[in-house]
């Protein structure tokens, strides 16, 4: 009776761990869709009502927007099947970190029209799935918004492994943040720049995360996860 007083209980607290993290990542899904394309949708809605207005004051005007809203809804829709990407299981098994960064620089590489350089750490580099999934999804990201936002031609990802914890950098040579220097996670909070949802992940894998910002010549973000 004991036993099984035991295996109930471990169940239960197996069950409210699941659902737990379940609310987490339903909140963070929410709050990256809220960052990124809900916001792209908005401004293109706010344009096509100013467009339709304009076509009683201004036809040539409102077919001449009509035309960048056409633009700028194909960018919505990369945006909105980036983002489905993010959502997608990881294409390699979910133990090896190093692996796990690879394909998804190749898979980028072969999609964003940029040149891509990864330095791994050149051996297994083992890790919690949970830890793997997270730090894949701050890679994906990070990605994204460089070709989302920077302008660049080139980017380098380097991932190593350090004393108990692994540092990942992500480096562009594109247009940089809207300041000049380097920030830390807590600076970063402070004054809301850099990536939000990028933030919240490395917090809530208790990491460090940096990020230089050079405006003109590009930025990077080096990110300290522990294993």
């Amino acid at each position: 009776m004991l036993l099984l007083q035991r295996a109930l209980r471990r169940l239960q607290a197996v069950f409210h761990w699941g659902e737990a993290a379940r609310r987490d990542e339903r909140r963070r899904i929410a709050a990256d869709l809220h960052d990124g394309p809900l916001q792209s949708v908005i401004g293109l809605e706010m344009r096509l009502a100013a467009a339709r207005a304009l076509t009683e004051r201004d036809p040539r005007a409102a077919l001449k927007e009509l035309e960048a809203l056409a633009g700028l809804a194909a960018t919505v829709a990369t945006e909105l099947r980036a983002f489905q990407r993010t959502l997608d299981p990881p294409p390699v098994e979910i133990t090896d970190l190093g692996a796990l960064a690879q394909r998804l620089a190749e898979d980028f590489a072969a999609g964003a029209g940029l040149e891509v350089r990864f330095q791994g750490p050149g051996a297994p580099l083992t890790a919690a799935p949970e830890t793997c999934l997270e730090t894949a999804q701050i890679l994906r990201e990070a990605l994204a918004n460089v070709r989302k936002h920077a302008c660049a031609k080139r980017v380098g990802i380097a991932l190593r492994r350090l004393a108990g914890e692994v540092e990942m950098s992500i480096d562009d040579d594109g247009r940089g943040f809207p300041f000049d220097g380097t920030l830390t996670l807590e600076e970063l909070d402070q004054q809301e720049a850099g990536p939000a949802s990028i933030r919240r992940r490395v917090r809530s894998l208790g990491g460090a995360l940096t990020v230089e910002s050079r405006p003109g010549r590009g930025a990077r973000l080096l990110v300290r996860i522990p294993l």
